[in-house]
């Protein structure tokens, strides 16, 4: 999450120079709760009566967390604000300043019409809303999701850490550059692609023209939900659906497995073609270092003696699908204090 905010509002939120506890614990608040709204199957969506009924307090509730993200990324924009206006004072350039730019500095720096912005405080809440909402919980499931199927199989976490072994060895830390040749790795994360996607459907799009898909005829301007998670469970193509199975995916010559592409669309956790998610590459590489850090430096178990057949794997339907339960689980270091510390 601290990658995230960092490069989109210029701050962690946790951490040693976090921006502190409280402010911390606002935005994981917002973001859960919001996630889980949006997750609501809400009857007032189909009775427009319901809305003013409100029984279970959903209308309610979503109106409060608008407001408190609204004022959060209006405190935000605010800041931002201040501190351009500083360095106007002291003449410095943005040019000067490009290493310090976050995402909010360069959509409040682009120029617009006749000397006005070229977008305004709602245009802007709204984009970071956006990428918020698209980098941050759904990275946060994938991994847990990985953690817990990976401690659940320990064959699977023993070839992982070998291959980690081999690429990397005891002395330093994983590096970005050590990516593409954790091939076995790359097979993990696209099974929990397959098995636990980070939401059950993709973004709705609308068909431009009617056309015919597979038999399915489809009219024009129609909404379209891809449905990816009975997509990893499809008996059609893919066989032993409910096993944690990363081999599948290697490939016989050794090639590279790819991840986020969806070009053979047996699995699409970033959509493919021309709306495909722009922050795929961005999402894969935050999800592989994270687990390969975790893995590289740590053995893990799970908690209190629990047997690693026993972790639950049950899910929570929402805008998300996160673990029923959160994982527990034990870590003891496998490399040097030095090479950690």
């Amino acid at each position: 999450m601290n990658n995230v905010t960092r490069m989109l509002l210029g701050r962690q939120y946790f951490g040693a120079v976090s921006a502190g506890p409280s402010e911390a614990m606002e935005f994981m608040h917002i973001t859960h709760e919001l996630f889980w709204l949006l997750g609501v199957i809400y009857l007032g969506d189909y009775l427009p009566i319901w809305r003013w009924v409100d029984p279970y307090g959903c209308e309610k509730r979503m109106r409060e967390v608008e407001k408190r993200v609204d004022d959060f990324h209006k405190r935000i924009i605010e800041e931002h604000k201040r501190a351009r206006e500083l360095k106007n004072k002291e003449y410095v350039k943005d040019d000067d300043y490009g290493e310090e730019m976050d995402f909010v500095d360069v959509l409040l720096s682009l120029p617009g019409e006749d000397g006005n912005p070229h977008m305004d405080d709602t245009d802007i809440k709204a984009l970071i809303q956006d990428m918020i909402a698209a980098a941050t919980d759904t990275s946060a499931v994938t991994n847990e999701w990985a953690m817990a199927e990976v401690i659940k199989h320990p064959r699977v976490l023993r070839k992982i850490q070998d291959e980690l072994d081999s690429v990397v060895g005891p002395n330093r830390m994983v590096n970005e550059s050590d990516l593409p040749h954790l091939n076995y790795l790359r097979c993990v994360v696209r099974e929990t692609f397959r098995m636990h996607p980070a939401g059950p459907f993709l973004i709705p799009h609308e068909s431009l023209r009617a056309t015919t898909i597979n038999g399915f005829y489809i009219p024009a301007k129609t909404r379209v939900f891809i449905n990816t998670h009975g997509l990893g469970r499809n008996t059609k193509l893919w066989d032993d659906v409910e096993s944690f199975r990363p081999e599948r995916h290697w490939l016989a010559d050794g090639a590279r497995v790819e991840i986020s592409h969806g070009a053979d669309f047996k699995i699409l956790p970033f959509s493919a073609g021309k709306r495909k998610c722009p922050g795929a590459p961005l999402g894969v590489t935050l999800v592989l270092m994270a687990l390969a850090r975790l893995f590289h430096c740590f053995d893990w178990a799970p908690q209190n003696g629990m047997r690693p057949e026993d972790i639950n794997t049950m899910e929570v339907y929402g805008m998300t699908m996160p673990k029923a339960e959160p994982l527990m689980a034990m870590a003891k270091p496998r490399l040097a204090d030095h090479v950690m510390f």
